[in-house]
């Protein structure tokens, strides 16, 4: 089993609150949600280096569909 190392982070309160909705709604502890996105931030990150684009489908209220490119800096 890979040894597990503590860390403390501090948070605005917009940032802790942010958290706590996520948590909730995700029905995981706050470290679960954190956990979460440390892993989808790498996968996204590994993509858009190996010369990906990330797109996302967004409709509109007519039904029309748009694309929107997200990147990372």
């Amino acid at each position: 089993m890979a040894r597990k190392k503590a860390l403390t982070l501090l948070l605005s309160d917009e940032d802790m609150a942010l958290l706590r909705s996520l948590a909730e709604a995700k029905d995981l502890p706050k470290s679960g949600v954190i956990k979460q996105a440390i892993r989808f931030y790498a996968a996204i990150t590994n993509r858009i280096q190996a010369g990906e684009e990330i797109l996302v489908r967004k409709k509109s209220e007519e039904g029309k569909e748009r694309l929107e490119s997200m990147y990372l800096t």
